[in-house]
């Protein structure tokens, strides 16, 4: 619109801005359930597996930490917003509450899949060095 008929459309930037913010924080939990994190695996590929799987519980235990502390820092954020009535103080005059919502939204899902992937671990590592009385 702006190079072709001279005359752009002001609202553009601004719902592209909110639509990554959006994209960005409810994908998250929809990539780490199908394990599309950027990953560096030369020490995982290098260790036993019972420690690979010890590994895991931790990295996704502090996943899990530091996504509920987002999760509770943007609740915090978002009813302060909205309480005051803020608002962004661009064209369309967004409330602030309506982008900031989706901060502890897509961080609570990301701490549920951490958790459930934390717990996948644990289970793996507890099964995998269990002796069956079956065995004896």
């Amino acid at each position: 619109m702006r190079y072709g008929f001279n005359d752009p459309l002001i609202w553009v930037v601004e719902t592209s801005e909110s639509a990554l913010l959006y994209i960005t924080f409810l994908g998250a939990a929809w990539v780490l359930r199908n394990n599309g994190h950027v990953r560096i695996d030369i020490l995982v590929n290098r260790v036993s597996k019972r420690l690979k799987y010890q590994l895991g519980f931790v990295t996704c235990a502090i996943g899990v930490i530091v996504a509920l502390i987002f999760t509770i820092w943007g609740g915090i954020t978002t009813w302060d917003h909205w309480l005051r009535g803020l608002y962004k103080p661009t064209v369309l005059e967004i409330p602030s509450w309506i982008l900031l919502i989706v901060i502890p939204l897509g961080s609570f899902l990301v701490a549920t899949r951490f958790f459930r992937k934390a717990l996948g671990y644990w289970q793996k590592n507890s099964s995998e060095y269990t002796v069956s009385f079956k065995e004896y």
